[in-house]
């Protein structure tokens, strides 16, 4: 609660310390650290973008799989909201991850033409619930899976040549207005197997044992 550019004494130890980053929020979570200085100010949002060399040094444009953990703070009621999107700065050219109402999808564009839109829309996206998502892609060959159940293949699909990773968002719009939990790219397109097998929910086993009666249900 101070406000002097002085460290806090503590009367009961003598020892003083600094503290730094610590914010007060409105809201209903913790965001990232917002450097206030000596007024109040906006929270811009996280925008996190990779290009030149540090994105074609690793993406295959001629295949590939993105797989992802996200939640969201609430249902997109207007607009695609990105989880993951490579494109080329454009609208009109790429591959993503999103979520758009209570659905969660996987589309692929080629100038401004859709090559493939796959989606999964049960159960509905319920906010703040984390789910696992996957798209794989290769010409002639999309396919979409969400906790373990696939889409239907798209087997009539050109790729289009894209130039950036926007996490989160697309071209400093569509915010996910949630968290991405984990997010990988394969430089090949998994099978429609292993994509089932990454976004499974985990397994959870119970065991309940009765010592009186001897009986145990697992």
């Amino acid at each position: 609660s101070d406000d002097t550019a002085v460290p806090v004494l503590y009367t009961g130890t003598g020892t003083s310390l600094w503290l730094f980053g610590a914010q007060l929020e409105a809201g209903s979570f913790a965001t990232s650290y917002i450097p206030t200085v000596a007024s109040q100010v906006t929270r811009s949002a996280d925008v996190a973008t990779m290009t030149g060399t540090n994105f074609s040094s690793w993406y295959n444009q001629a295949e590939g799989t993105f797989v992802a953990a996200f939640d969201s703070a609430n249902s997109i009621t207007v607009f695609t909201s990105a989880i993951a999107s490579a494109n080329d700065g454009t609208n009109n050219n790429y591959v993503e991850l999103y979520q758009y109402q209570a659905l969660t999808a996987g589309s692929v564009y080629l100038g401004g033409v859709l090559q493939a839109d796959i989606a999964r829309t049960t159960p509905a996206v319920v906010p703040n619930t984390v789910y696992k998502v996957a798209l794989g892609f290769a010409t002639n060959s999309v396919q979409y899976a969400r906790d373990g159940s696939l889409g239907t293949e798209d087997t009539s699909a050109a790729l289009p040549s894209v130039t950036v990773l926007n996490i989160g968002a697309r071209n400093g719009a569509r915010f996910i207005n949630g968290h991405i939990r984990s997010i990988a790219y394969y430089n090949t397109r998994l099978s429609n197997a292993q994509l089932q097998q990454l976004t499974a929910p985990p397994l959870v086993t119970t065991l309940s044992l009765d010592f009186i009666n001897g009986v145990y249900d697992a």
